[in-house]
């Protein structure tokens, strides 16, 4: 998928399944990075499409937050969500992804090529479905995206606050 389409898919299905505006802003930014691959000069689709590191990562900062209620690991969490999740949407096109080791042949369910119509569909299609289940479960309510809103509002000042704070006590230490 196009970086465009890799956005929006990983931020229907992340605010779809949280509701949490800043947990789906992370990953859906997130979600380009396995195409970064060229830059540590490795080939495409081999090593950063491996779904499997993604999947222990993850699994072990959720078990981090869930230990120490560290909003840092929960978010950190969806930054490999994000490539999980870019990961799964490369899995649907024809070119497809490594599943038994990071060099094996790579395996895709063929409903997509890139930059054809059929890859503007199947986004089309996975936004759609996720953006109708979170109408369903109440999440795409004025109310509710309000109340959200002002509480990213409020985690974007902390981080900035945080990060002013941190870069103070560098200076002066």
């Amino acid at each position: 998928m196009q970086w465009f389409n890799h956005k929006a898919t990983t931020a229907a299905i992340t605010y779809t399944a949280t509701g949490d505006l800043v947990a789906t802003a992370v990953a859906a930014v997130s979600s380009v990075l396995p195409d970064f691959d060229f830059i540590i000069g490795i080939q495409h689709r081999t090593y950063t499409h491996w779904p499997y590191p993604y999947l222990v990562i993850i699994g072990v900062l959720f078990l981090v937050y869930s230990i120490v209620d560290s909003l840092a690991a929960y978010y950190a969490a969806f930054v490999f969500a994000g490539c999980l999740l870019h990961v799964m949407a490369d899995a649907l096109s024809k070119g497809g992804v490594p599943l038994r080791l990071p060099t094996t042949p790579p395996v895709g369910l063929n409903l997509y090529k890139l930059k054809y119509p059929s890859e503007y569909i199947t986004a089309a299609f996975i936004v759609v479905v996720f953006g109708v289940i979170a109408w369903l479960r109440g999440i795409l309510a004025v109310e509710y995206l309000l109340v959200e809103a002002r509480r990213s509002q409020e985690m974007a000042q902390y981080f900035t606050m945080s990060v002013v704070a941190l870069l103070s006590a560098h200076k002066g230490g």
